[in-house]
């Protein structure tokens, strides 16, 4: 018999899985996984393979030796993965072959470039060697279900020229069917508990329609029980103009919502309600911040009571350690789940990924509803590798695609002697007339600068800001921030990423307090606080940006509409404009369609300034909005180029700051060996960090302000550094107290 997995129970007995059975164990799940996208037969066909290697009488013996079975048994290690792809190449021929070997070959190591896939199955003495050894061992039982698998050959020609994700998919499968398969016999206590969940067994459409009906529900008595005023009517409205477009056909989507208008539920039964019409598997709610990712969760979970409670699986790297069980870390790993709320960083990284963890999910985005909520915010450097990669989910994945936002946004693509703008055509807008609404959500005034050439000092800002009982001041830069927080008086709260997650949690719920109790407050905030973050203040001051960033602003004054008069949003010329870039194109944009306007801000004056901002960032060729080449990297399967892209493209480094529970996490982390540093407590760091850029981080370690623990974890030596009102102080370190440095 030959061994695919062997391991010892607790009483000292050995247990064998002949290699067979997880051949055949591992095909039947890669199958069910690849025909959600047309192509079960070739994966049944890989998972048959992929371990070939495995009957190699020198894998044999190195299984044995490696897990102590027999510990006479000594080998190095041995390629078990390059012998399936070989046998797929040279049984399948050279097109479906080499589709076949990448995901084989690479199940453990990562998806490789092309070139590098090539030169092992060009290694041809060894390997064939080595090959013609498997072959005649192979058991019938395996070699059988591979002679008689039917590849569905018609299915890959309608995928065209872009074999990319379908390569980047059957890897998926793959990797995600030979990790269960594995699992359920070498840790069943931890398969049984994945199983366990009710979603995991239960059937897709059935799953969604249980959800949809308890939403329907949940709304019902939510609008019986709220007061009958014009935004709770006009909410109703939307939300019902959006059911009844549920039954469209799938394909690409756009809900434009203005701030106020129920957006975050509407999407939900939108989709929820399109899903259970479609046949959909899963809707997956993608949010650019993990600073309201909890929150929309929460609504969510508000929204289908005791249904959601194990129906909605939050993946992102803010998650409260103390709310993560160990299912939900589970389902996290393939996102088995029928809701998933996610961040763009995961979704799009995870598309793009060549890494076993990583890809691992992205089978499970097949046949589902996808909400990219503030889509906007689409990084701009990669905009039309993005838009590209959605195109193909539409077309040969049945992803529905929701583009959600409460401004409107340029789809249709620009392609000009000067210009290259791929957009996406076929957009339908779920919410029609949106002018009309606008008018009828419009719950401020907008004040704009008498002079666009004078900077306003933040000290004469600071008295404006004092004459308020209430007011918001937004500003592009965190200095200006920390400087314009001295010069407010009274009740104050500042907010920067210079304080961690869990410090920036507790001033929010500060702020959220005191509004609620109508107490005077003022906050001084960088961006962070502009999308979504469900507080309402009177007055707002927002430093000179983009449309999209000064219509957010808009969204934090007057949300509710309770005042009897319009708030007022002031824009003002900060006293340095952003850092030239990508922030300074969107001031000087912003700038020229406001003036151009006379203050009016309306879907035409939006579109009209996304259409300028790809403009610009397309140029001739559209390269700016591709500037690393992933388009190209794609089409020439460069999987392991591609999946070292990165959204957020920032030369920064996480460091534990003295705030809170974060000194008893230092404290730990001195005590603790780097073998018992588990999940949740890095997963706890996480929270009790701020990312410094390298420069910041390179002047700190010079100044000795920062200790490095196990060779990967930084700290925050001096406390004084970090207050409790703005966080981490970045002037010179070297000034503060010496004796600080004692911990």
């Amino acid at each position: 018999m030959f061994i695919g997995h062997v391991r010892q129970e607790d009483g000292g007995q050995w247990r064998i899985q002949p290699l067979a059975d997880h051949l055949i164990g591992t095909a039947r799940l890669c199958r069910k996984f690849a025909s959600a996208f047309g192509m079960g037969g070739l994966g049944h066909v890989i998972g048959l393979l992929h371990d070939l290697g495995k009957y190699k009488a020198a894998f044999q013996e190195r299984i044995k030796g490696r897990s102590g079975y027999d510990p006479e048994a000594h080998v190095s290690r041995v390629d078990h993965a390059t012998a399936g792809g070989l046998w797929a190449c040279k049984h399948l021929g050279s097109g479906i072959g080499t589709l076949a070997a990448f995901p084989i070959i690479t199940h453990h190591t990562g998806l490789q470039n092309l070139m590098d896939m090539r030169h092992r199955l060009s290694d041809e003495g060894r390997e064939n060697q080595a090959l013609a050894e498997v072959e005649n061992v192979m058991e019938e039982s395996v070699a059988a279900q591979v002679k008689q698998t039917d590849i569905e050959q018609e299915n890959i020609s309608r995928f065209g020229s872009n074999k990319a994700l379908l390569v980047r998919m059957l890897f998926s499968a793959l990797v995600d069917a030979d990790s269960l398969d594995t699992e359920a016999f070498m840790a069943p206590m931890k398969s049984d508990l994945r199983l366990s969940s009710v979603h995991v067994s239960a059937d897709a459409p059935s799953q969604i329609s249980h959800l949809h009906k308890h939403l329907i529900a949940s709304i019902e008595r939510l609008e019986g029980g709220s007061q009958d005023t014009s935004v709770n009517r006009l909410r109703r409205e939307i939300r019902k103009e959006a059911l009844s477009k549920a039954a469209l056909v799938p394909g690409f989507f756009s809900l434009t919502v203005p701030t106020g208008g129920g957006k975050t539920l509407t999407s939900l039964a939108f989709a929820l309600a399109h899903a259970c019409l479609h046949g959909k598997r899963r809707i997956i709610y993608s949010i650019p911040f993990t600073s309201i990712i909890e929150q929309t969760a929460d609504v969510f979970r508000r929204a289908l009571g005791d249904a959601g409670d194990d129906a909605i699986l939050e993946h992102h790297s803010s998650v409260e350690p103390e709310t993560e069980n160990a299912r939900s870390l589970l389902l996290s790993e393939n996102w088995e789940a029928p809701i998933i709320v996610t961040t763009n960083v995961q979704f799009y990284e995870s598309l793009f990924a060549n890494k076993r963890s990583r890809a691992r999910k992205i089978h499970n985005i097949v046949n589902s509803v996808v909400i990219l909520d503030e889509c906007q915010t689409i990084p701009p450097d990669y905009v039309n590798p993005i838009l590209a990669l959605l195109k193909e989910l539409v077309r040969n994945y049945g992803v529905t695609v929701v583009f959600c936002s409460a401004t409107p946004i340029a789809f249709q693509p620009v392609k000009t002697a000067n210009h290259s703008y791929e957009g996406v055509v076929n957009v339908r807008e779920i919410i029609p007339n949106q002018q009309a609404l606008f008018d009828q959500l419009k719950r401020f005034d907008l004040h704009l600068p008498s002079d666009w050439t004078t900077p306003t000092p933040l000290e004469e800002l600071g008295d404006a800001i004092n004459a308020e009982r209430q007011a918001l001041a937004i500003v592009n830069r965190k200095a200006d921030a920390r400087e314009l927080f001295e010069h407010i008086i009274g009740t104050k709260v500042h907010l920067s990423t210079f304080m961690c997650p869990a410090h920036r949690k507790l001033k929010l719920a500060k702020v959220r307090s005191l509004l609620n109790n109508d107490q005077p407050i003022r906050v001084v905030s960088t961006q962070l606080i502009e999308a979504g973050v469900d507080i309402d203040f009177p007055v707002v001051y927002r430093a000179l940006s983009g449309l999209d960033s000064i219509m957010q602003a808009g969204g934090r004054c007057n949300r509710e509409g309770l005042m009897t008069e319009p708030g007022r949003v002031n824009v003002f010329v900060p006293p340095k404009p952003s850092p030239p870039g990508y922030l300074r194109v969107t001031e000087e944009i912003g700038r020229i369609v406001l003036q151009e306007s006379g203050g009016e801000i309306g879907p035409q004056q939006i579109e009209n300034y996304f259409e300028r901002l790809f403009w610009r960032r397309g140029g001739h060729d559209g390269g700016l909005l591709d500037k690393h080449q992933i388009q190209r990297k794609s089409d020439a399967l460069l999987f392991e180029d591609v999946g070292k892209m990165r959204i957020i493209d920032e030369d920064t480094v996480p460091v534990l700051m003295p705030f809170g529970r974060g000194k008893e996490l230092r404290s730990e982390l001195k005590r603790l060996r780097t073998d018992q540093l588990e999940r949740g407590f890095v997963r706890q760091l996480q929270l009790y960090s701020v990312s410094l850029n390298r420069e910041i981080f390179n002047r700190f370690s010079a100044a000795g302000v920062i200790e490095t623990l196990h060779g990967a974890f930084h700290v925050l030596t001096n406390d004084d550094l970090y207050s409790d009102d703005t966080g981490l102080s970045v002037d010179d370190p070297a000034e503060h107290d010496p004796a600080s440095l004692i911990v």
